[in-house]
């Protein structure tokens, strides 16, 4: 991919694709703010394409980062359908550039540069977690299945014969799938210690909760100065 179209984008992707910790590469690139505007752009889909590219053109042996490897990386339209089906069998991205023959990176441009590629992915990612999570639920609180049991039946004095059955067999509720659902679900009633609603102490604030407090003391002098 091309560098970024954003200088400040392209110089803060260079310096994490260089290990550089990420406030101190928002920082030298030219960004103003804390650890989690830093954190936050990180996080941007082309900053990660990007950084991907970087380090893996840093680890190609001398003299190879021209050549072709493995199946060519250009888009084409059936990819959407063969993503799609990878997904739902639960494969991550990095298994679906494995299976392209590609770079995570490309995965990555593949998904910005073509809607119908992004949603097939999204769509099935979605699918297959309500898949699991239907199951999750039938662990918790406990589900049916009919089984196939083998059973001895005497026929005469000396004789037996196997007949199979179908039998009806109840899984009892998980505890540790019920416990996990409870914590996702119903966070407020289920986490395992009660947090303080009011810290008196910067120490004890997250980066968000700093910057916040941060704006709000800005603010609340500006509005000092006007009176």
């Amino acid at each position: 991919m091309p560098a970024l179209s954003k200088p400040k984008y392209e110089a803060y992707a260079k310096l994490l694709a260089q290990g550089i910790a990420q406030a101190v590469a928002y920082a030298e690139a030219g960004f103003k703010g804390g650890r989690s505007s830093a954190s936050r752009l990180a996080t941007n889909e082309n900053i990660v394409a990007r950084v991907a590219e970087l380090r893996a053109q840093a680890d190609a042996p001398a003299g190879t980062e021209d050549r072709p490897q493995g199946r060519p990386s250009g888009y084409m339209p059936e990819y959407a359908e063969q993503a799609a089906k990878l997904c739902l069998l639960g494969a991550t991205d990095d298994e679906m550039a494995d299976f392209f023959g590609i770079h995570r990176a490309t995965l990555y441009r593949w998904k910005l540069d073509h809607e119908d590629f992004c949603d097939a992915i999204k769509s099935a990612k979605a699918h297959a977690d309500e898949r699991v999570e239907r199951s999750l639920y039938q662990k918790a609180t406990g589900y049916e299945v009919t089984e196939e049991q083998a059973i001895k039946i005497k026929v005469a004095q000396h004789e037996e014969e196997v007949e199979v059955v179908q039998v009806r067999k109840h899984i009892p509720a998980d505890t540790t799938a019920a416990i996990f659902w409870l914590k996702n679900r119903r966070k407020d009633d289920w986490r395992d210690k009660t947090e303080v609603e009011h810290r008196h102490t910067f120490a004890d604030m997250s980066d968000d909760e700093l910057d916040k407090e941060l704006e709000q003391a800005v603010s609340g002098k500006e509005g000092q100065t006007a009176h």
